[in-house]
């Protein structure tokens, strides 16, 4: 337990998040697949980052989720890290003074407290992707609270383990739900005159970002689709008129599909592919992700050329060298399973 005590604080730390292959051994074989680990930067050579304690935590909360649940939770809990950090060793708050020396045993929710208004005021610079143009915004309230929830499990984290004393134990609420009994954490922040957050306000802005297509548009953009990049066609297809996720096209496989033209749709099982389509490749996967299974997928026939787009596609397989026998639905120019990132940059054109 000491060895997050010992890690955290006392002399400047700075902490960052690196993706890293990780290699499981099944009872089919050895598979590689994207991990993420928290990295502490060492004391004596700035040059050398090394495996730091914290990455428990991110096994701890999301062992079985996506890379990017991971991803988000190792950047919250890092740049609170090093917020508190930075402070403790610039000794002007007189906040943080107990951490300098007592490490994280002296942590209490002030210092969250303190960490998420500085948060909710702080500008960043977002650049759209299409326009290239750069934008100065603030983080919004949804961001800010999902922030202090994954903070405060970080903070339970700590409790349970007996590094932090008593007045830092998380309340939590049970509830019944149709899916069986959930617990909810209770902020310490919601209903304490002690503490104040400056939130950013829960009222959004009318965004200007199109988020509904006219049914001229998109029968245009579809045409466009499949005049000049066939490989992802299909996919755009069923994203519109399936509403499919990215990493759900790219995870479907023939034996996925099935055509009912009599009746004007088609269905798709939807399912996590991944082992079969691109982790023994050991590549990025961070866009293949498949958010919720489920079968019998409904995919309409909206504007009457659902099974033209099928046609073509299977026609521009055949076409098509498949580098192995991986059925996979979408393939890259190397006749490879296509990843959502390869998708997302064709598309993107």
């Amino acid at each position: 337990m000491k060895k997050y005590s010992k890690e955290g604080l006392g002399l400047m730390k700075v902490y960052g998040v690196k993706r890293t292959p990780i290699s499981k051994i099944h009872d089919y074989g050895k598979t590689t697949e994207d991990g993420i680990i928290i990295v502490v930067k060492d004391d004596k050579d700035s040059s050398v980052w090394l495996p730091s304690a914290f990455t428990h935590l991110i096994r701890h909360l999301h062992n079985d989720a996506s890379i990017n649940t991971k991803r988000k939770t190792a950047y919250s809990l890092c740049n609170f890290l090093n917020h508190i950090n930075y402070h403790a060793n610039l000794e002007t708050d007189p906040l943080f003074k107990d951490l300098k020396m007592g490490g994280l045993e002296k942590l209490n929710f002030h210092h969250l407290e303190h960490y998420l208004n500085h948060i909710s005021t702080k500008q960043r610079v977002v650049k759209n992707k299409f326009t290239l143009k750069e934008d100065v915004k603030l983080l919004d309230f949804q961001t800010v609270k999902k922030t202090e929830n994954t903070l405060l499990l970080f903070y339970e984290f700590l409790y349970k383990l007996n590094i932090t004393g008593p007045d830092t134990e998380i309340q939590r609420v049970t509830k019944e739900t149709k899916n069986g009994t959930i617990s909810t954490l209770i902020s310490p922040f919601d209903h304490d005159p002690n503490y104040f957050i400056d939130y950013p306000p829960t009222d959004k802005k009318n965004s200007n970002v199109l988020k509904d297509m006219d049914e001229d548009v998109w029968n245009l953009f579809l045409d466009y689709a499949f005049k000049y990049h066939k490989n992802i066609a299909l996919g755009v297809a069923f994203q519109m008129m399936g509403g499919l996720r990215l990493g759900e096209v790219v995870n479907l496989t023939h034996d996925a599909v099935e055509v009912f033209e009599d009746e004007n749709y088609m269905s798709l099982s939807i399912d996590d592919r991944q082992k079969q389509l691109f982790l023994y490749r050991g590549i990025n996967t961070e866009y293949s992700q498949v958010k919720k299974t489920r079968e019998n997928q409904p995919v309409f026939n909206f504007n009457g050329k659902l099974f033209e787009y099928w046609k073509s596609h299977m026609e521009f397989l055949k076409k098509r060298k498949s580098s192995d026998n991986h059925n996979a639905l979408f393939i890259n120019s190397y006749g490879d399973p296509m990843t959502g990132e390869v998708y997302q940059k064709e598309f993107a054109k």
